[in-house]
């Protein structure tokens, strides 16, 4: 089993040509930002490509990293210097790469992109017209489930200032409180109050949630 993410930014249409241009590079850099943060995901470099500077996708051989590394990646991205501040929406399809018989492993055939493809129509729909990520199984209840708990980390990351996101960032990369602090200037005191009010430990819940209960390749998900 695999992860698929396709992607799209937000509003994109509010950036001009030069912007589009700037965009496009930045995605792929955060992809790559992301993929050296969180390698246990094990992005895959060969599946990612980006069409008309606002669209995208990849998959994840490590599904249950999936949200590690979504997270981290559209951290970065906000954190860019493109005005406005780039969000980008995700709708990830669990599932095989090929129909089974096919040879070539990057035919984009498989269960895990149709479902990646479900996904992200399904922010269409007028309920989902605020949410940044949005998983699809094929299974009534994993998708219920682990989608009240995104809908609920989404609403908390919109509501993230900037200065949250700088704080958050930090720590993705492993730093204690006090090297963030150390890294932006402020004190040890400003780091804790930024997180707390980001509700971070909220967000690291929900990694742990979904590391721990989504499978890995061939294994059977654990309802």
């Amino acid at each position: 089993m695999i992860a698929v993410l396709t992607c799209d930014i937000i509003r994109s249409r509010v950036y001009g040509i030069n912007q589009r241009q700037q965009l496009e590079t930045q995605i792929s850099e955060s992809f790559q930002y992301a993929c050296k943060i969180i390698p246990q995901a094990q992005a895959d470099y060969m599946s990612f490509s980006v069409t008309q500077g606002d669209e995208f996708q990849f998959s994840i051989e490590s599904p249950p990293y999936f949200y590690h590394f979504l997270f981290t990646f559209r951290n970065r991205l906000s954190l860019c210097g493109i005005e406005p501040i780039p969000l980008f929406r995700a709708g990830i399809g669990f599932g095989t790469r090929t129909i089974e018989g096919k040879s070539n492993s990057y035919q984009m055939d498989g269960s895990a992109y149709h479902n990646s493809r479900y996904a992200m129509n399904s922010f269409d729909e007028t309920v989902n017209k605020k949410r940044l990520s949005i998983v699809y199984f094929n299974h009534p209840f994993l998708d219920k489930c682990y989608n009240t708990v995104l809908a609920f980390c989404d609403d908390l990351e919109r509501s993230h200032s900037y200065d949250q996101k700088k704080a958050i960032a930090q720590i993705l990369t492993g730093l204690t409180y006090q090297q963030a602090a150390q890294n932006l200037g402020v004190s040890k005191q400003n780091i804790d109050r930024l997180l707390k009010r980001a509700n971070w430990n909220l967000f690291t819940q929900a990694m742990e949630l979904f590391c721990t209960t989504i499978p890995l390749e061939n294994q059977d998900v654990q309802c």
